[in-house]
């Protein structure tokens, strides 16, 4: 193989395909490197369940062929490279060269016949869907997938697929998020899998400006993304997922409109005096006022006021909420009002004003009431 490739071309397939490269130290880290004469060099990486292929264009190709080298210490190389293009050609002993300027790297690989064979996009149970809703559908609900590896399930968002529709739910067990979009589903593909966050991170690197559809396709197994330049296939998650038509509140008897960025700066400025202990801010409602207030023994406090002419009830209304999960989620909405619903201090704060987006928050227990 010997091909010419611009070097931020190059950067920018290996920062994709590196994200599925095993973090293991006896894992699989190698990126198969292939360069044909359809004006692309094809990056192929795989951690044993996921795998990805991505094309970047070349500049030249003197000769096609393939070459295997470990994918971190090529990305190294490229990022210390300065100048525009790299010159990459394999030698008769296995060896692959890369030169930049007056700089040779030699980098030791494997045999392009040890490569495994990674899946291809299927013909049927596929759909596809506008980029830009795709993206807004993550956007809008991964960061309340869970973090911590207890609940397995919830390590991954819920795709359900049903008719025109796709509904994404993700869940740590505190706060929900759901948005739908509709896709175009000319197959009937009925299906509800959990995607792991880090596939939908990694579907999130590839989707690039120059598609305005993709695809995805799903089996029992995994899910398959299709891109004019990626395809990534990423194994599902299994486990119980909580049913979020149950978590959602209902008619909930108190609606107030906010300004969202006002909402959003107000919940920032009373998080400045939370405790570590408690992590919450005290919401309270009160002659069409709204006080979220904060509380640190070692700090001071802080109370921030916002009007609410919405709310006409002569009771008080007070809750206690993890500013940061109410800032999470207003802050992917697109709306400029976000309208907070409730129902009793101890049953979840819903969050609404974007179409099709549903935020739910748990109140945070306090011990003295």
């Amino acid at each position: 193989m010997k091909c010419s490739v611009a070097r931020k071309s190059l950067l920018d397939g290996l920062s994709a395909v590196g994200m599925v490269a095993s973090s293991q130290p006896m894992g699989y880290q190698h990126v198969l490197l292939q360069a044909g004469t359809d004006g692309f060099l094809q990056l192929e990486c795989t951690d044993g369940s996921m795998s990805i292929r991505y094309r970047v264009p070349v500049e030249s190709v003197d000769e096609p062929g393939v070459a295997v080298v470990p994918v971190q210490k090529l990305t190294s190389v490229t990022k210390e490279c300065h100048t525009d293009s790299l010159q990459i050609q394999t030698d008769e002993v296995g060896k692959t060269k890369v030169r930049s300027g007056r700089s040779l790297f030699q980098l030791l690989g494997e045999r392009a016949e040890d490569f495994p064979t990674l899946a291809e996009f299927p013909t049927e149970n596929a759909f596809g869907m506008d980029r830009a809703r795709l993206l807004h559908l993550m956007e809008k609900t991964q960061f309340a997938v869970a973090r911590e590896r207890s609940r397995f399930a919830f390590n991954g968002a819920k795709l359900e697929i049903s008719g025109t529709d796709a509904r994404m739910i993700a869940t740590d067990g505190k706060r929900l998020a759901t948005k739908v979009i509709l896709i175009d589903n000319s197959d009937g593909v009925e299906a509800s899998p959990i995607i792991p966050v880090h596939a939908l991170q990694v579907f999130e690197r590839v989707l690039g400006e120059e598609d305005d559809r993709v695809q995805l396709a799903l089996d029992d197994t995994h899910v398959k993304l299709q891109t004019s330049r990626a395809f990534v296939s990423a194994p599902l998650l299994v486990g119980r997922f909580p049913d979020y038509r149950k978590v959602v509140p209902q008619d909930c008897p108190i609606r107030i409109a906010f300004d969202r960025q006002e909402l959003i700066q107000a919940f920032r400025q009373a998080a400045l005096f939370i405790t570590e202990e408690t992590r919450s801010v005290r919401f309270r409602l009160e002659n069409g006022q709204l006080s979220i207030q904060a509380q640190a023994l070692d700090a001071g406090e802080a109370t921030v006021e916002l009007d609410a002419p919405d709310y006409t009830d002569e009771q008080p209304f007070a809750i206690s909420l993890n500013p940061q999960f109410m800032v999470d989620g207003l802050k992917v909405m697109d709306s400029d009002r976000a309208v907070i619903e409730l129902t009793s201090p101890n049953n979840p704060v819903k969050v609404t004003g974007e179409p099709d987006f549903v935020y739910v928050v748990m109140p945070v227990t306090m011990r003295n009431g």
